[in-house]
């Protein structure tokens, strides 16, 4: 057995559930004891908050990068609950953290500045690239209500058109989606829906070629700030302010995603191991009920002598 809950464990070694958590917490505080410390040696974290519970209860997590794994979670999300990690570390823990990446959330530099002043803050290129998909999608509504506004149906059948193909990288177009766009270089003022969405391949292929993304990224900004675009202009503001932050400047190109092997738990082959399927929920009270099919009953009589003649 590899990994499974307090439940199960009782069930095998005919225990109460809490027996078994107990004797998990002793085995666990014994192997801590004899380990070395999770925040020795730390030079480049990531923060990010998740959630659980169907999003009603966030947890802080910070991992190591360099380790790939998770040294610290508590409860909540925000600088308060961030500044809980730096009150863990020593001195010594504390000055060899060099790179602190995460997302653009508000709570990270100003806890950061505090605590490392001097470490280099790296923005998580996922939520770069997901703040030009945002840009794209207030583009193509600001033109499609302008386009109503106008009178003009042509253009609002075509802004209503591209919906979904402006969130699609442009190898994965449909070939009616590709007609669609193709469209659009005319259409509205400027063609600037189609011109917006020529400037997000680029930002998002930064991260293939670590020795021109410092160049490639500027010619970006400079592109995306000279685009007459309100919500284009906007972003290039937010990616120029800080421009180490962006994940292809730092010498290591950390990411705050991993690849998907590394988030996964047990990735190896256990052949002498038991591998127990996680258990299904048997119904969800916000789901539909399920529809029964009522067949009628059929009433049964004993044979008699009496309504034996009957059935003559």
């Amino acid at each position: 057995m590899t990994v499974a809950n307090r439940k199960t464990v009782s069930g095998f070694l005919h225990v109460s559930w809490r027996t078994a958590g107990a004797v998990a917490r002793r085995v666990a505080e014994r192997v801590k004891a004899s380990m070395p410390s999770p925040f020795d040696g730390l030079t480049a974290i990531g923060v990010d908050e998740t959630s659980h519970r169907k999003g009603h209860t966030y947890l802080t997590v910070v991992v190591d990068h360099e380790r790939h794994r998770v040294i610290w979670a508590h409860d909540g999300v925000g600088g308060d609950v961030f500044d809980l990690f730096f009150k863990a570390l020593t001195p010594e823990q504390h000055a060899s953290i060099r790179v602190v990446t995460g997302d653009g959330a508000r709570w990270i530099d100003p806890c950061v500045g505090r605590w490392r002043p001097n470490a280099e803050r790296v923005l998580d290129g996922f939520h770069i690239v997901s703040w030009m998909t945002d840009a794209l999608d207030k583009v193509r509504k600001r033109l499609w209500n302008q386009a109503r506004r106008d009178g003009d149906e042509k253009t609002t059948k075509r802004m209503r058109g591209v919906k979904y193909a402006v969130l699609k990288n442009p190898g994965d177009l449909t070939d009616r989606q590709s007609e669609a766009f193709g469209n659009l270089r005319n259409t509205g003022p400027k063609g600037q829906l189609y011109r917006s969405w020529r400037l997000e391949e680029p930002l998002r292929l930064l991260g293939l070629s670590l020795d021109r993304a410092g160049g490639e990224l500027n010619r970006w900004v400079f592109r995306a700030s000279h685009s007459r675009i309100p919500e284009i202009v906007e972003l290039s503001k937010k990616n120029q302010e800080t421009p180490p932050r962006h994940p292809t400047h730092h010498r290591t190109g950390l990411l705050q995603r991993q690849a998907r092997g590394l988030q996964q738990q047990d990735q190896g082959h256990h052949p002498h191991g038991l591998r127990l399927p996680p258990r299904r929920q048997p119904h969800r009270p916000d789901h539909a009920p399920m529809r029964w099919t009522r067949h009628p009953t059929t009433t049964t009589h004993d044979l008699t002598h009496e309504n034996s003649r009957s059935l003559k």
